[in-house]
């Protein structure tokens, strides 16, 4: 690639340069520094941090620019063994030897430790890691953490020592922090929603799983001086109907609406579909006690792209389920999860196909009386379908997986656990014709496909998850790592 010079760049050799004008070759010691920086946003940024700013002086100043930092997610540092890494401020080198009093593995805390008092001034967006005990944020990560004053994202999702005295920290440190996530942090409470109603620019909200929450903290939200646009709650089991009529008369801009509806009825989602006349997404866990008026109330929310409905009630009926879909209401949806529900019979399934053209994500778990007709309907009509999750029918026969990765090209995922008429073999043998598919069996075991030996092996999804490369994407509730099928 070159050599370096007495200043340490990066400069062409003779030879490279004679090969260079007389070939197409790519003079790379000359690439503006432009190309460069887009080539070490495509890398890891402990490989950029650790290894890159070592090539040359070039490098070194590349690897802190600051559109290398922006954005920064603990979940995505690989484990990092401290026998590759000397940590030295003034010049990293690479080693064999195991620095004494140490540990041979740097966790999450002790990277975010060393790269974040070089970064600080540049970092956006910032989530901190939701593995177990991987990363706590005592007083001098927080203190770190309060330096981030450009910080507009912050994801704390699952970390300890996330309670009042430090959101009173963070929020008076980072004004500007508009996506706020608590998801799963015990220690947040009705005081800690006072708080967070003083960030003054807040749009996103999420403190899904904060079991200390109640009506009173989501009251203190209207002091917020900005509109949330997105709201996640789901498991916050002391949210009433009055909390949530609050919310939605206070907060009239929101786009998504996730929530527990464990305590909640149907007044709770007339007021939301009368108050929220942009509302994209509505998620609802546990809908025990709606009813048909709660169906009826989201007739006509035509700019509703994302449904949620777990556990529905058996007071939902099926002509008022199927009318829902009939009134052209959900005609622009790409994801739609109903489970639980008695409701979702064939012929239901035969409006969604009809009405739901676009879905890329359909979830009918444990809708115990569908059939392969209505399957063969879905499979039939939404071509553009990426994630199909089937957990729990006992009526299904399979006959409509043949051919099925010629109807559906885009899939990806599907779950047939506890499907006991579907034979493992025929999941098998769609995955040997579409090796991209990840397909599970009755007990829930994912089919492999070995290219390498043309074999396909089943084996237990469990002893895949033991690592820590899992890769988390969206909010999950605690434990839902342990368990993917969905009860």
């Amino acid at each position: 690639m070159g050599s370096l010079n007495e200043n340490n760049d990066c400069v062409p050799t003779q030879s490279e340069d004679v090969s260079a004008s007389t070939s197409n070759d790519v003079q790379w010691g000359h690439l503006p520094d432009e190309i460069w920086l887009e080539i070490f946003k495509r890398c890891p940024q402990l490989t950029v941090m650790f290894r890159l700013s070592r090539v040359c002086s070039k490098f070194r100043s590349l690897s802190s620019d600051p559109a290398m930092w922006r954005h920064i997610d603990l979940n995505e540092w690989e484990e990092t063994e401290l026998n590759k890494i000397v940590i030295d401020d003034e010049n990293p080198t690479a080693s064999n030897e195991i620095l004494p009093n140490h540990p041979t593995i740097l966790k999450s805390s002790q990277l975010y430790a060393y790269v974040m008092p070089k970064v600080m001034n540049h970092v956006k967006k910032l989530t901190l890691s939701r593995y177990y005990k991987d990363f706590t944020l005592n007083s001098f990560e927080r203190s770190l953490l309060c330096k981030c004053a450009n910080l507009t994202y912050l994801n704390m999702g699952f970390c300890e020592n996330v309670n009042l005295f430090s959101l009173q920290e963070i929020c008076y440190s980072c004004p500007n922090i508009e996506c706020l996530t608590v998801e799963g942090c015990r220690n947040v409470d009705d005081a800690c929603m006072n708080t967070i109603s003083k960030l003054n620019r807040l749009t996103t909200l999420d403190i899904s799983h904060c079991a200390g929450v109640t009506d009173i903290g989501i009251q203190y939200l209207t002091n917020l001086s900005s509109s949330l646009l997105h709201f996640m709650g789901d498991g916050v089991l002391h949210m009433s109907d009055r909390g949530v009529c609050h919310l939605v008369a206070t907060h009239t801009k929101l786009e998504t609406l996730v929530i527990d509806g464990e305590e909640l009825n149907d007044v709770s989602i007339e007021a939301a579909t009368r108050c929220l006349e942009n509302l994209q997404t509505l998620h609802i866990s546990f809908c025990n006690q709606l009813t048909d008026r709660s169906i009826t109330a989201l007739f006509r929310k035509t700019r509703l792209k994302r449904l949620f409905m777990k556990k529905l009630s058996c007071e939902i009926t099926t002509p008022v389920l199927k009318q829902l879909f009939l009134y052209d209401t959900l005609k622009y949806l790409v994801e739609l999860t109903l489970t639980d529900c008695d409701a979702v019979v064939d012929s239901t399934a035969y409006v969604i196909a009809e009405r739901c053209p676009i879905l890329k994500l359909l979830n009918l778990n444990w809708c115990c009386a569908l059939t392969d007709e209505g399957i063969i309907r879905l499979t039939d009509t939404c071509r553009q379908l990426k994630r199909l999750h089937l957990v729990g029918l006992p009526f299904l026969r399979g006959s409509w997986i043949k051919g099925l990765e010629l109807k559906l090209p885009n899939l990806c995922f599907l779950d047939l656990s506890v499907c006991n008429m579907i034979m493992d073999v025929d999941v098998i043998d769609l995955v040997q014709r579409k090796p991209d598919l990840t397909a599970y069996t009755y007990y829930h075991e994912e089919v492999v496909y070995k290219k390498d030996l043309k074999l396909y092996q089943v084996y237990i999804t469990e002893g895949k998850q033991g690592g820590k490369t899992m890769s988390i994407k969206q909010p999950q509730c605690a434990g839902s790592l342990g368990s993917t099928v969905d009860f």
